[in-house]
């Protein structure tokens, strides 16, 4: 039961060549597989509520005849209804598919594949909410935006683009529940 150590030597050093040979193609293989890889890009925002002084504009909005949503319409309210009522897959998805960027880099894509990608995407953009609790440098809670892409110009336009939508859609909802005080 004792183990010979000269013996395993011997045979490791018989095997060297088959060791090294062995070694560089794993190592050649790698490396045309990491060439032949699209990198991919991890992109992120953090999205803070605003002051409320930006809500100034809007003060004397908010006293004309709205008396059940006086002061609703602040930097709380709007952040909240940001993250809270986000847009949803399938509206990201109508987003993207109408984007020139989706568009230039599916083109070549059938039709399932194209719609399978722009899913596989619209899924990836991520609203997270963090709380001041789980952050202890911060005193207000934020929202972190994350989604992954494959080039980072076109990442960053398309994080754009998703902020963009994103506001537009607030807007209207609150444009809404406005007019719904009026009905």
């Amino acid at each position: 039961s004792e183990i010979d150590i000269l013996s395993i030597a011997k045979l490791i050093w018989d095997g060297k060549l088959k060791i090294i040979l062995i070694t560089i193609i794993f190592i050649l293989v790698s490396f045309f597989y990491a060439t032949k890889q699209t990198p991919l890009y991890s992109f992120s925002l953090v999205v803070e509520k605003s002051k409320p002084i930006v809500f100034a504009n809007y003060r004397n909005l908010n006293f004309i005849k709205f008396n059940d949503f006086t002061n609703n319409i602040n930097a709380e309210r709007v952040f909240e209804s940001f993250f809270y009522n986000p847009m949803n897959l399938s509206e990201i998805s109508e987003m993207l598919e109408d984007k020139f960027i989706v568009k230039k880099n599916l083109a070549n894509s059938d039709s399932a594949t194209r719609q399978k990608e722009i899913s596989n995407l619209a899924s990836s953009f991520k609203l997270r909410y963090v709380s001041a609790e789980e952050h202890v440098e911060l005193d207000e809670p934020i929202l972190r935006v994350s989604f992954k892409w494959k080039d980072a110009d076109e990442g960053v336009q398309l994080l754009n683009l998703f902020l963009q939508a994103n506001l537009e859609y607030t807007r209207e909802k609150l444009i809404n529940e406005v007019k719904d005080l009026y009905t």
